[in-house]
């Protein structure tokens, strides 16, 4: 599924694109993942983790763009990214059918500008147009400006994973999870 492609204006007055990155964006989609996963430690990855080529994330990013069920939305600035977010489902099985899952990720320049609020909205949006009746999501503990995000946009906790992330340095994250019901 794609996200409809608009521009928008940032905090600062500055315009950008949103839309769902492409087989050409692959690139790009590489250089953020490996960027974001090294300005912070709330995310899952490493930046030497970050490892898909070149055509494999093309492939990837073409499969998105073609499943009903799984959408990218990113933020683009002249070709680089400032953010993503995406909604995929929880599982194929029947049972888990209903359950969506959000990810968010900004580029660290770009924190404090309104696109992780623009994404999550977004994905939002998209989740209820794809069909989930509950989108989940997890989050660190230690980022308590994420968990606000999600708080304000009606999110609640589920739950907790204590020492859910172990860091290089021996010490641990707990994962908050959250989700919000979309549908009765």
């Amino acid at each position: 599924m794609t996200c409809r492609e608009r521009t928008l204006k940032l905090k600062d007055g500055s315009s950008c694109l949103l839309r769902s990155p492409g087989p050409g964006d692959a690139a790009p989609m590489l250089s953020y993942l490996a960027d974001t996963a090294g300005e912070t430690n709330f995310l899952a990855r490493y930046p030497e983790e970050v490892g898909m080529s070149r055509e494999e994330e093309q492939d990837f990013l073409r499969e998105v763009l073609f499943d009903p069920r799984r959408v990218m939305a990113a933020v683009f600035l002249d070709d680089a990214v400032l953010g993503c977010a995406n909604v995929f489902p929880v599982g194929k099985r029947c049972k888990l059918r209903h359950r969506g899952e959000l990810g968010v990720a900004i580029r660290k320049p770009w924190w404090h500008m309104g696109l992780g609020r623009l994404l999550t909205g977004e994905c939002i949006t998209l989740a209820r147009v794809m069909g989930y009746e509950q989108l989940e999501l997890k989050v660190l503990a230690g980022n308590t400006r994420a968990v606000g995000l999600y708080e304000r946009h009606g999110f609640v906790p589920w739950g907790r994973v204590i020492n859910g992330f172990k860091l290089k340095d021996g010490s641990y994250l707990d994962e908050i999870m959250m989700g919000m019901i979309l549908k009765r």
